[in-house]
């Protein structure tokens, strides 16, 4: 990755993406396509589906990928299902993308799928592709993509964006996820490279721990210990972030280069957490809750190893017997008080947000 490094070394964030295009012109994306789609990716959408968004009413689920390269993950995307979206600085870029979608939608190659996977191929179930030139900083873009109103993004995914830019521009990269993302939306994460020291030259840029900190302690992103935080925006103080992590594992297939420490995750707003029948966990305002399964409707909750002064509540509509969606915010809500927040006490609910 020498090239690319030295390439960058003198960059400001004012000539960055010119520093992108430059390379798109004169043919040099080889220094980081993988010439595939991920199949990290393609492992989440078909093997945990349920950790997918529901669909909206009367439209797909709408995904967006940001530097999307090539266009492999949007293709893949498509494929599985979603009107899928991809922003690039370059035009050179957009005209690959473009190439290879055509091709990839009029005859799928094998990879775009997982091993054994034959019902997302079927035709019918492709969404539609566009790509557009812009800066994903920037608004003008959106416009291209706005079918159905304001109404945000259901996944956005990284995986080689976050460790491209330069670390100054991490903060206003988060803020824009959170602008651009669905309420009930994800963000779908392969964390590259972890293996590399985060106060390392870059791009890439070692990002272990980095995603953590800017999306859920609300942090700048700028974790190393080596300096370089002069002229940066300084790390927030008691900010909580606006998002929680929900998976994070390390995937089975990854790329080569990143096997043995890539690692997936998949990040929701904060005021969202969608449980099924069964015990689960759930983090609000820092408590940790256990869901216990329902019984008559009736839901029963404590918190887990944890004494405080004061009561806490949290948030929750019941839709049925098995499933309960949680928010901390919102308009459609039922109560559930924690009266008493010693284990093995609980407190209990009905619809309506009653104590019993």
């Amino acid at each position: 990755m020498g090239r690319l490094t030295d390439h960058f070394e003198h960059r400001t964030r004012e000539t960055h993406n010119e520093g992108w295009s430059e390379l798109w012109e004169s043919n040099e994306e080889s220094l980081w396509d993988r010439g595939m789609p991920s199949p990290a990716l393609i492992d989440f959408l078909e093997k945990r589906p349920e950790h997918l968004p529901a669909a909206p009413s009367g439209r797909r689920l709408r995904a967006l990928v940001p530097a999307c390269g090539r266009g492999y993950e949007v293709v893949v995307l498509a494929l599985h299902g979603f009107d899928a979206y991809g922003v690039e600085v370059s035009q050179t870029a957009v005209d690959a993308c473009e190439v290879y979608a055509t091709a990839q939608l009029g005859r799928p190659e094998a990879y775009n799928f997982g091993p054994g996977s034959s019902s997302a191929q079927e035709a019918g179930v492709r969404g539609k592709i566009k790509f557009m030139v812009g800066d994903f900083f920037k608004r003008d873009w959106e416009a291209e993509c706005r079918e159905h109103g304001d109404a945000g993004f259901d996944l956005i995914y990284d995986y080689t964006f976050l460790c491209a830019i330069l670390p100054e521009m991490r903060l206003d990269w988060a803020r824009r996820v959170k602008e651009l993302l669905a309420p009930e939306g994800i963000l779908v994460c392969l964390e590259f490279p972890m293996y590399k020291d985060v106060d390392a030259a870059g791009p890439p840029y070692g990002l272990k721990g980095v995603y953590w900190d800017l999306l859920v302690e609300g942090g700048n992103g700028i974790v190393g210990g080596g300096g370089g935080r002069a002229g940066l925006e300084p790390k927030p103080t008691g900010q909580e972030g606006k998002l929680e992590r929900g998976l994070y594992y390390q995937p089975g297939r990854t790329y080569e280069v990143g096997e043995g420490t890539d690692m997936y995750c998949n990040f929701m707003v904060a005021e969202t957490r969608l449980w099924k029948s069964g015990v689960g966990f759930m983090t609000v305002n820092g408590l940790e809750i256990q869901k216990l399964p329902v019984v008559y409707g009736v839901t029963y909750m404590h918190l887990a190893n944890k004494e405080l002064d004061n009561p806490a509540s949290v948030s929750g509509t019941l839709y049925s017997s098995v499933h309960l969606y949680y928010l901390v915010s919102g308009s459609m809500l039922v109560l559930v008080h924690l009266t008493d927040i010693s284990w093995p006490h609980r407190s209990r609910t009905r619809p309506g947000g009653l104590p019993f």
